[in-house]
C-alpha cells in the first residue's frame, strides 16, 4: 500500500487498472460493514472533496460533517489558537484531531463504525503569483493512529481549479488508506494533467510537447505514526 500511495510503478508486464472515479471510490469507503464515520475539515483547498463525499449513494452512514473553516479566524477558531503558519504539517494534524473528537461527539450512544477525522490544509494558485510553494498538508486521525500525507504541486503548470482537484484526490486516497482500501495505479488517480479532470491521462509524447516535466516530478509523501496511548 505505501509505494502505491506514493506513486510507485506498476510491473510492466501487467495490464493498468482501471481507476476508480472519485465518487466510486467514496462509495468503497461506505460500503464497509461497520461504515466509518467521518468528519472532514478543509483549508485552503481540496473543496472538491465536498460534491464527491456527499453526493454519492452511501454518504449519509459515513459523513457526520464536512466543514470549510477557509478564513484565518474561522481557522483559529477551530483550532482554538491561530497557527504561526495556516499551511503546514501541525496544522493539518491539529484539524485531524479536532475532526476526530468531533466524530465522536456526533456518533456518541450509537453503533457506529470507527471514528476517522480528516484534516486538509493547502496553498494553491491565486490571483497574484504566489512567492512560495504550492502544496497541500492533509492528516488523518484514528483510533490506531495518524496517517499524514504531504505533496508539492508544480508550480504554475495547472489552473486553480484543477490543482483543488488534486487535493481533493489526495484528501479521498488518504481517507481510503486509513479505512484499510488501497487503489492500484493510485498516482495517476491523484495526479491530474492541465485539461483533463477525470479525462483519460494524456499520451507521454502529449506531455513531453506541453512542458509538463515538473508535474511527472511530483511524489505525494506518506506516512503513518501509531499512537502511543489511546486513549483519545
Amino acid at each position: 500500500m505505501f509505494a502505491l500511495l506514493l506513486g510507485g510503478a506498476a510491473r510492466a508486464s501487467q495490464p493498468s487498472p482501471a481507476l476508480p472515479s472519485p465518487r466510486d471510490l467514496a462509495q468503497q469507503i461506505y460500503a464497509l460493514d461497520p461504515s466509518p464515520q467521518l468528519v472532514l475539515y478543509l483549508t485552503g483547498g481540496g473543496a472538491q472533496l465536498a460534491p464527491w463525499v456527499l453526493a454519492t449513494a452511501g454518504a449519509s452512514r459515513s459523513v457526520l460533517e464536512l466543514r470549510v473553516p477557509y478564513s484565518e479566524r474561522a481557522l483559529a477558531q477551530l483550532l482554538a489558537k491561530r497557527p504561526a503558519r495556516y499551511c503546514a504539517p501541525d496544522v493539518a494534524r491539529k484539524m485531524a484531531r479536532a475532526a476526530y473528537l468531533r466524530a465522536g461527539e456526533l456518533a456518541a450512544g450509537a453503533a457506529r463504525g470507527p471514528r476517522v477525522g480528516l484534516g486538509c490544509t493547502a496553498a494553491l494558485r491565486s490571483e497574484r503569483p504566489r512567492r512560495g510553494e504550492h502544496r497541500c498538508y492533509i492528516a488523518v486521525y484514528t483510533e490506531r493512529g495518524l496517517h499524514e500525507l504531504s505533496l508539492k504541486l508544480a508550480k504554475d503548470a495547472r489552473s486553480r481549479e484543477l490543482e483543488d482537484a488534486v487535493v481533493a484526490r489526495c484528501a479521498l486516497l488518504a481517507l481510503a488508506a486509513s479505512c484499510g482500501i488501497t487503489v492500484e495505479g493510485a498516482r495517476e488517480f491523484w495526479r491530474l494533467w492541465p485539461g483533463e479532470g477525470d479525462d483519460a491521462p494524456k499520451p507521454r509524447a502529449e506531455r513531453k510537447a506541453l512542458g509538463l516535466h515538473d508535474i511527472s516530478q511530483e511524489e505525494l509523501q506518506w506516512s503513518f505514526r501509531e499512537h502511543l496511548n489511546r486513549s483519545v
